[in-house]
């Protein structure tokens, strides 16, 4: 289990997708190889063509430091604030509990007895 996610919820300026998509393929090498990620997925808005939201997993926040520092990614901070984002929110959490439809240990009692597990 990550110890921090990164919910990363961008909204673009209209006719800036293309561009900020382009950006974000060329951090993906680099971000693959920063120590203590985990992973990432992005994800489409069905209530707003310009909005996405893209969630990482990292092993620790010192990680997410590293990353948000590094010089590739600040430039694409800086190109993204200037040319492609109509607003953004970043929030950064640590999961309270982790469970899966089949490993149940860390889900709330009430829920396992809901499904006589």
């Amino acid at each position: 289990m990550p110890n921090v996610i990164v919910l990363f919820e961008v909204t673009l300026k209209t006719g800036r997708m293309e561009d900020y998509l382009q950006t974000a393929a060329t951090l993906k090498e680099e971000l693959a190889r920063t120590d203590g990620f985990i992973g990432s997925e992005r994800f489409a808005s069905l209530a707003n063509g310009n909005k996405l939201l893209s969630k990482s997993e990292w092993r620790d926040e010192q990680c997410v430091a590293k990353w948000r520092n590094s010089l590739r990614h600040r430039l694409a901070q800086k190109h993204g604030r200037a040319e492609d984002f109509a607003d953004y929110k970043i929030t950064v959490v640590t999961p309270l509990r982790c469970y899966t439809i089949a490993s149940r240990e860390e889900a709330p009692e009430d829920s396992n007895l809901y499904f006589n597990l």
